[in-house]
């Protein structure tokens, strides 16, 4: 029955595709599956997503079409994709992979950038959004804003400010940044602090917030076309209420750093290229001091420690484009959990997430072909290789109650392709037809995760160390119109999740 269901959506999707396809007109622009909005000294259009100048990530993230927010608080805020969430979707910041560190999903990856240093945000669904990484959901991507070298030396500065009544919260950033022939560079930073929240029934308690983000970036001009980019961000958290849950966060730290090398060429066919070292660490602590009748106190914090390398190359000639990516990265992520009773007891120690360890390596290609004006075909793929495995530690002598030896090392090799069409026709109508399949590995949360209390769902989560990958065979759907006074979308899509 399903596989009638999806034959019968993908004909009613192409017969109306190829009968419009013989109405084409001149225009090259193209319906594309992916949305950037960016800022830039033209046409700015982050500042259309802003409701102010100090508005969050996360507000703007909101107002990006198909993306949603999980609220457990009033900050930390988690991105979903057509409702495909955490581990289903990468979150990456500037291509670089980056692994929150609490368990219970309290440090989505998009609260380390502010919009002060923020360039641009790419959100692509499904198959075709699997360049950064693999998944199932898409990808969202933040991209830091760098300095640009120019022909003569300049200056830019900015300061903002405001106040918020409600929360009697504060927020301040700042960025200063230097142009020049041979180096730049722009050094930028958000302070923001907030008490609890005020609704018509009274006082949301433990909805305050506290931190500070900065973000430096350095750029030396070797030559015309080639450049090196030295790049660094911290985030620091304290005090942040989740009211939501049953505990709030009392520290989370962020460090994030990378050297880029980069190779620019309008003329030949290699358009660009980009090799990048990059290395993240972030720590996570829960914290129920704070709260009232707590029947047993608990210390919970976690760890994740990433570094990766990618190169990326994008080749251009005629009617066709290519982009290539290679990359390889490892990520190490622990919890511990102390419990203090109340009484006599002795105080309790477990690891909720045991010294676990993921390697992946992975190749991704996105090649687009203009077969006319205003019809362009795409097809995006990807391969990895995933060895995931977890290190002697009393976390994982644990598991061996459950008859399960979580040293041994679990392989995966996962795929994922997109084949996308893309037409435009004449009266500002276009539309966007995309298939595709893809697979996920199981986090480490999912594997090895021991006892693990997700508050939203109201269950303890124990980890399976023989989940299998989840694969998603997908089917979507863009028809848009748009007029200089109106514009009208629908985007029916049909996934199938295994």
């Amino acid at each position: 029955m399903k596989k009638v269901l999806f034959y019968t959506l993908l004909l009613g999707i192409l017969f109306p595709a190829v009968k419009l396809l013989a109405q084409t007109d001149s225009t090259k622009n193209h319906l594309l599956n992916e949305l950037t909005i960016q800022s830039s000294p033209g046409k700015d259009q982050l500042s259309f997503y802003q409701s102010s100048k100090l508005t969050t990530t996360e507000e703007i993230l909101a107002r990006m079409e198909g993306v949603n927010l999980i609220r457990r608080g009033a900050y930390g805020m988690e991105p979903t994709l057509r409702n495909y969430s955490a581990n289903q979707i990468t979150l990456s910041i500037d291509g670089m992979r980056i692994y929150g560190a609490c368990p219970d999903k309290m440090d989505p990856v998009s609260i380390y950038v502010e919009p002060i240093n923020l360039q641009n945000i790419s959100a692509a669904h499904g198959a075709s959004g699997n360049f950064v990484g693999g998944g199932i959901g898409g990808n969202i991507n933040l991209s830091f804003k760098t300095p640009n070298t120019l022909c003569h030396t300049q200056w830019l500065a900015q300061v903002v400010q405001s106040y918020s009544t409600n929360n009697n919260g504060i927020a301040t950033s700042f960025a200063v940044e230097k142009s020049g022939p041979k180096d730049a560079f722009r050094i930028s930073g958000t302070y923001r602090k907030a008490g609890d929240y005020f609704a018509p029934s009274g006082r949301i308690r433990y909805s305050a917030y506290e931190k500070l983000n900065m973000a430096v970036s350095y750029q030396v001009q070797i030559d015309s076309n080639y450049q090196v980019r030295f790049s660094y961000l911290g985030d620091w958290g304290r005090n942040m209420g989740y009211p939501a849950l049953p505990m709030d966060v009392g520290l989370a730290n962020a460090h994030i750093g990378s050297i880029s090398y980069l190779y620019a060429d309008g003329k030949g066919i290699i358009k660009s290229n980009e090799l990048k070292l990059y290395a993240n660490d972030i720590y996570h602590e829960m914290d129920d001091t704070q709260r009232e009748f707590v029947p047993m106190h608990m210390d919970m914090p976690s760890w994740s420690r990433t570094f990766g390398a990618y190169n990326e190359i994008s080749l251009a000639k005629n009617r066709h484009q290519l982009k290539v990516r290679a990359d390889v990265h490892q990520n190490f992520m622990r919890a511990d959990m102390t419990m203090y009773p109340n009484n006599t007891d002795p105080i309790m120690f477990m690891q909720t997430l045991p010294n676990s360890i993921l390697q992946n390596a992975g190749l991704a290609f996105q090649y687009a072909y203009d077969v006319t004006l205003n019809y362009q075909m795409r097809f995006h793929g990807r391969i990895d290789y995933v060895k995931h495995y977890a290190e002697p530690s009393i976390g994982a002598e644990s598991w061996v109650g459950f008859n399960h030896d979580i040293l041994q090392a679990k392989i995966n090799h996962l795929k994922s392709f997109a084949w996308i069409h893309s037409l435009q026709h004449k009266g500002g109508f276009r539309q966007n037809i995309s298939m595709g399949y893809a697979e996920r590995n199981p986090s480490s949360n999912e594997r090895y995760g021991f006892y693990l209390f997700i508050p939203m769902d109201a269950f303890d989560y124990l980890g399976n160390p023989d989940l299998h990958k989840e694969k998603s065979w997908q089917l979507e759907y863009n028809v848009r119109q748009e007029k200089r006074n109106y514009s009208w979308s629908v985007q029916p899509f049909y996934h199938l999740t295994q």
